[in-house]
């Protein structure tokens, strides 16, 4: 059996290896242990494309938890805001999603928050 070739294996580790985020924007909420961050990778070279990350972030006594609430390629989020503290408004201005999640529960110890998203296409206003 033929072993494939060397480049399909700097391939694979090139497209799965960890990058850190080029930029990151930090929408904090009314509550002091919640804020959402958004994080955006861009794209270096002509296999891979721009690619934005919305978390929701828990923070209660040092220790922390985040989950994802919004992916998608060449993602412009124009904004993050938050109605009450456990909701919130992502105005996304152009892009692809193909991650969304509606609602997301973050726990720490004790503490327990779930927070409602909705999505705002073309910005909001």
């Amino acid at each position: 059996m033929r072993r494939p070739p060397v480049y399909i294996f700097l391939m694979a580790i090139m497209l799965t290896s960890c990058s850190r985020p080029d930029k990151m924007q930090v929408f904090k909420s009314p509550r002091d242990s919640v804020f959402y961050m958004v994080e955006t990778t861009y794209g270096h070279g002509a296999t891979s494309s721009d690619a934005t990350d919305v978390y929701a972030h828990l923070v209660v006594d040092g220790n922390s938890e985040k989950m994802l609430v919004l992916h998608g390629l060449y993602l412009e989020v124009s904004g993050v805001v938050w109605n009450s503290s456990s909701d919130v408004t992502l105005c996304v201005a152009r892009g692809m999603t193909s991650t969304f999640r509606s609602e997301v529960t973050l726990s720490v110890g004790d503490t327990s928050v779930t927070i409602r998203n909705r999505l705002v296409e073309q910005g909001c206003s």
